[in-house]
């Protein structure tokens, strides 16, 4: 990076070797200085070593830290490093800061803090009110019911996305060589600085080289992103063969929290960044897009042509969403055809004070698409717009609407300039153009994939082979999840198609091949959940949110044994009926105990509701009650000595029964009584 040096404000007409007076003015929201270097870095330091300049830099340092004990305010650390020549210097503070300590400097009386000259490292700490508000775009003074004002910026204590402050510098220097100056940012424990903006607060980062443009995405661990972040940087590198070079070296992209009401969905400054996290790639309103093309943009306007500045990354998201096939032509075409609609009759584009709401967006986008259409078609598909964006960062002065006729009738000729001219400055508004001649113009249309699920999801595993068609129900480890799905090219051209099951924005699963325009294919996509916690699935467009859970633990809802009552050395039937009444698979192992001792372990894997019987067979030997328990269940097994019976046979003749012996009784009687006859 090059080295900003202050405004030349010497008098020439003074003798080399006196003293010079210099002001630098660094604004949070303006330019500075042609050539500033501005350097920032992400630390997990408490505080911050003593800075050193090189002999002829002015070093000033922004340190950055949370303070969870007062949210809406952090601290910031002003120091500066001051080479030898400097003998004098004097900063402001920011508005919205409240000095709560110094070092070397002091305060003169008109809200300024002068350096004492000597202090090796001076500087001055500030409680920086964090919190600013704005609305979602530009408008006029007049009040827009849709427009009303949201967090830019935000301290909520536990995590902070603020805006580097802006303070003006003067200091005084003996010798013939100015001083160049430097601003660089840094945070006190987890977070990352940019140039122009600063996340404080637990975070991963993705990192990578875009053009000439390094881009550091960070995504705060209070954020759900909709959009995984490697598929973020793609969206961005894949547009930005569209695009200029990038007029600065390094940006922040920050992926923003939702759990607070912001004004815009994204806001661009300077280098850096933020985007609402909840915020989709595949969406004709690509923020992501939008945001960087503003990081692209290097010129200013005048009143004429302020539309500009949000017409162009406007219609850029939808164009460049459609390039990349995340959508097709008749969705990219009711995006701007948004422009048409009859509340903006009386917008004139070149006129703010007319815009309707959202004018500069709506009907500028399509009007900025109308020039890049015209100046395609005109030209045979050898320029674009890409050529004027590219001139007006070249131009030396602000925009305004004649350098913009010129330069259209360089790209397009005199008569297309004219008719884009009564586009911008009446009331006209142009036609959106046909699929047909948005591929004689722009080329046949890239493939377009669309992802539908076709069936019911199916959860397979140890515990249940089911599907289901609406929530998913809550998970254990081991289970897998499959989801069919259709993908179809809805594009003109024949492409190859890598469709993502993602957990957690994270891909797990990749479906890929290659298909002809109006072609589909059928897919499946699979994972097996690890550990518990909430995860979000997402396919396309469809997304689910599901539980993971330890398994629930079996219960052993009945014992008994068969029979209850033995003797000693013989077996005993033991039966367990064993039931899962929890609302999630169970498994675990079920250890029966005879008197205490575990007997064989039975293993189970069970649905919801789900009763399983196990049987074992155990002998006992010894006499006595035995006792058998399984989880809260208890039986009692007798063993006992066989009972010793004695019987009693009694003696009998041989072929004389007893009613053979009745019978011989009475003979026996007769014959008696004949003797006493």
């Amino acid at each position: 990076m090059t080295k900003a040096t202050g405004p030349n404000l010497e008098d020439m007409r003074r003798p080399v070797g006196v003293s010079v007076l210099v002001l630098l003015l660094v604004g949070s929201l303006v330019v500075a200085p042609v050539g500033a270097s501005t350097t920032a870095a992400g630390t997990d330091q408490a505080t911050q070593p003593a800075l050193t300049a090189s002999e002829d830099e002015i070093v000033r340092t922004f340190t950055f830290s949370l303070t969870p004990e007062e949210p809406g305010v952090v601290d910031v650390r002003l120091q500066f490093a001051v080479p030898d020549q400097v003998f004098e210097l004097e900063t402001s503070v920011p508005e919205r800061a409240t000095v709560t300590d110094t070092n070397g400097f002091s305060a003169d009386g008109t809200g300024n803090y002068t350096w004492d000259g000597e202090t090796t490292s001076p500087s001055i700490s500030l409680a920086l009110e964090a919190n600013q508000t704005g609305q979602y775009h530009y408008k006029p003074s007049r009040a827009e019911p849709d427009t009303e004002r949201g967090l830019m910026f935000v301290d909520t204590g536990d995590w902070a996305l603020v805006s580097v402050p802006g303070t003006s510098v003067w200091w005084r220097y003996r010798g013939t060589t100015r001083p160049s100056f430097e601003t660089r940012t840094e945070v006190a424990g987890s977070g990352m600085a940019g140039d122009r903006m600063v996340y404080l607060g637990p975070h991963s980062t993705t990192t990578r080289d875009i053009g000439d443009q390094t881009v550091s995405l960070v995504v705060p661990d209070a954020a759900t992103l909709e959009s995984d972040p490697e598929s973020i940087l793609d969206t961005i590198e894949a547009g930005e063969r569209a695009l200029p070079p990038s007029p600065v070296e390094r940006s922040l992209l920050i992926a923003a929290p939702t759990s607070v009401e912001w004004g815009p969905y994204g806001l661009a400054q300077q280098t850096d960044a933020w985007v609402r996290a909840d915020q989709s790639i595949s969406d004709p309103n690509n923020v992501w897009v939008h945001e960087f093309v503003h990081l692209r943009q290097d010129f200013e306007t005048t009143t004429d042509t302020r539309w500009i500045r949000e017409a162009m990354p406007e219609y850029y998201a939808a164009a460049l969403t459609l390039d990349q096939g995340r959508i097709d032509f008749e969705t990219f075409a009711e995006h701007l055809e948004r422009g048409t609609n009859a509340r903006y009759d009386e917008t004139v584009l070149s006129q703010p004070d007319t815009w309707g709401s959202l004018a500069n967006y709506v009907k500028g986008a399509l009007v900025y698409g109308t020039i890049d259409y015209r100046i395609r078609a005109t030209s045979d598909r050898t320029r674009s717009a890409r050529h004027l964006f590219a001139a007006m960062n070249a131009h030396d002065g602000p925009i305004d609407q004649a350098y913009l006729d010129a330069e259209l009738a360089e790209l397009g000729g005199k008569s297309v300039a004219a008719e884009l001219d009564r586009f911008i400055t009446t009331t006209r508004t142009p036609s959106m153009w046909s699929a047909q001649d948005h591929e004689t113009a722009f080329g046949a249309s890239p493939p377009v994939f669309v992802t539908n699920v076709n069936g019911p999801i199916e959860i397979t595993g140890p515990y249940r082979n089911t599907s289901i068609t609406g929530s998913i129900p809550t998970l254990v480890p081991g289970e897998r999840i499959t989801i069919p799905v259709t993908i179809t090219n809805d594009g003109g051209t024949t492409g190859a198609y890598a469709v993502p099951l993602t957990v957690d924005g994270v891909p797990v699963a990749n479906a890929t091949g290659t298909l002809d325009s109006g072609e589909n294919a059928n897919q499946r996509l699979s994972y097996t959940v690890e550990q518990p916690g909430r995860i979000q699935l997402a396919v396309g467009t469809r997304s689910w949110t599901a539980e993971v859970a330890e398994p629930e633990t079996p219960e052993v809802m009945d014992l008994w044994a068969t029979p209850a009552t033995i003797r000693p050395g013989e077996s005993v039937t033991l039966t367990l009926s064993i039931a899962n009444p929890g609302e999630w698979p169970a498994t675990g192992t079920v250890t029966p105990r005879l008197d205490g001792t575990a007997l064989e372990p039975i293993d189970l894997d069970l649905a919801v509701n789900e009763t399983a019987e196990r049987t074992q067979q155990i002998t006992l030997d010894g006499t006595g009650e035995h006792t058998v328990t399984a989880g809260d269940r208890s039986i009692t097994i007798n063993v006992v000595e066989p009972t010793e019976t004695r019987h009693t046979t009694p003696t009998q003749t041989p072929g004389f029964t007893a009613a053979a012996g009745v019978i011989a009784a009475l003979f026996a009687g007769l014959i008696a009584g004949q003797r006493d006859w």
